[in-house]
């Protein structure tokens, strides 16, 4: 069975490594599982590096593992600029990076913003996959959010009573 890369990243994903079927004399198929029913296309062969026989899949880069659940020691309605230290691997540019932070109401996460001025609001991740909190030296910009019961009570809207219509049953029989 033969496996290979595509260097065309026009048509499949470069680097990834598929099991390629032969398909004629100038064509592969390519799946991503050991079975011909199961490929992605038929491609041509110079589209493809085909890997020795003995060759196993190149290392992929080991991912961080998941940082400990720790007290950060926030305030709520506090902004702080903290970096990031774990992301998902989809997000990992992001890691590195120093973002201005808001506890949410639990403590455990915490709203990041790439501005000090918090227009621009990224997410919400969770407190403990940020280190280095440094309180920032300004006036808490948050305010206390109008909560359910400071609202008034709006009217009922079906109180009015019915009007009579001129409606009448029908029976089927």
């Amino acid at each position: 069975m033969l496996r290979g890369t595509c260097i065309d990243p026009d048509i499949l994903p470069a680097g990834e490594i598929f099991f390629l079927f032969p398909a004629g004399s100038d064509s592969f198929y390519a799946s991503k599982f050991p079975r011909k029913g199961a490929h992605t296309g038929c491609f041509s062969k110079e589209k493809f590096k085909v890997l020795p026989e003995g060759e196993q899949e190149p290392e992929r880069e080991e991912w961080p593992p998941y940082p400990p659940v720790k007290d950060t020691g926030i305030e709520l309605r506090q902004v702080y600029r903290a970096r990031l230290m774990y992301h998902w691997e989809i997000c990992k540019e992001k890691i590195g990076k120093t973002f201005y932070v808001v506890a949410r109401n639990g403590l455990s996460h915490v709203y990041y913003y790439s501005d000090p001025e918090l227009k621009v609001l990224n997410g919400c991740l969770k407190a403990h996959w940020f280190e280095n909190f440094e309180l920032v030296d300004s006036e808490p910009v948050i305010e206390k959010a109008e909560t359910l019961s400071d609202q008034q009570e709006e009217a009922f809207i079906f109180d009015s009573p019915e009007k009579e219509t001129a409606f009448e049953q029908m029976t089927l029989f």
